[in-house]
């Protein structure tokens, strides 16, 4: 990617990668993986799922960033109004094997600003590999680089021997370059456990919104971070096959009037 390249309306479904094989590689919807220096990537208004990798060490991922756009220079992403989900890698013990968005640079700096999404991984191909892990978003190589979430709906309730997160960095300071502005998210993973987090650092899991609100309330690139954002299962039309991630109109929710304005973003998906 070079310059200012615009994705949208896209919708990306049925990605499998079938072979059984111990490196099978990866499904993944949309994939970049080297953008030029200051270029611009937006991915907008798509929808994407049914990714499926098959193999016992592969992964699936809706959306993967991982620019690299040299030491010193950046690149920045805007990821919003998108609808992920149905992602699967059953056999795999990757570490996590299924990816709702995957943000990485291991040279240069990626700026990603991830706002009105909509994530679920959930249980309807129960994983067979007994130390399965599984990420709504997931982030590493993150050096100097920035995720800012905003207004996401991110849901995980994967079953996993390991761990199934909704947030899932490598690292704590990894963790704590989410940016100050990082607010008004709906969090769920379902009742809390050591094996269902809501965030994951690499070593530590949060079991709870309140917990890992207080490991991001400072450091890093300081804070405040997520005080407004809340944990609840959400109510959508569908969260099983057939999908309809909209949420249901009589179904009281926190997830209504729960987001901020993000100027420029005037229409939901």
């Amino acid at each position: 990617v070079s310059g200012n390249v615009l994705i949208e309306d896209v919708v990306i479904n049925k990605i499998h990668n079938a072979a059984a094989g111990a490196t099978s590689g990866l499904a993944v919807g949309f994939e970049t993986g080297r953008m030029g220096p200051n270029s611009e990537l937006t991915i907008r208004n798509c929808s994407i799922s049914d990714i499926f990798a098959n193999g016992t060490t592969g992964r699936a991922e809706g959306i993967l960033i991982s620019p690299n756009p040299q030491t010193g220079n950046n690149a920045f992403a805007y990821v919003y109004n998108n609808i992920v989900y149905d992602i699967r890698a059953p056999r795999s013990t990757t570490a996590p094997s299924v990816r709702g968005m995957d943000f990485q640079s291991t040279a240069g700096n990626l700026l990603a600003y991830v706002y009105f999404n909509t994530i679920l991984i959930d249980n309807a191909v129960p994983p067979t590999a007994g130390t399965h892990q599984s990420s709504g978003i997931y982030w590493a190589n993150y050096g100097t680089s920035t995720l800012e979430l905003k207004n996401n709906i991110v849901v995980n309730t994967m079953v996993s021997g390991t761990r199934a997160a909704v947030l899932y960095a490598t690292a704590a300071a990894n963790l704590l370059r989410l940016a100050p502005e990082t607010d008004n998210n709906l969090y769920f993973a379902g009742t809390p456990s050591a094996t269902r987090l809501i965030a994951w650092n690499g070593a530590t899991g949060y079991q709870t919104l309140a917990e890992y609100k207080t490991v991001v309330a400072s450091g890093g690139l300081g804070g405040p971070r997520e005080t407004y954002s809340v944990t609840e299962n959400p109510p959508f039309i569908s969260a099983t096959s057939p999908y309809n991630l909209n949420l249901q109109t009589t179904v009281p929710t926190r997830a209504e009037k729960g987001g901020s304005p993000v100027a420029g973003i005037n229409d939901d998906f």
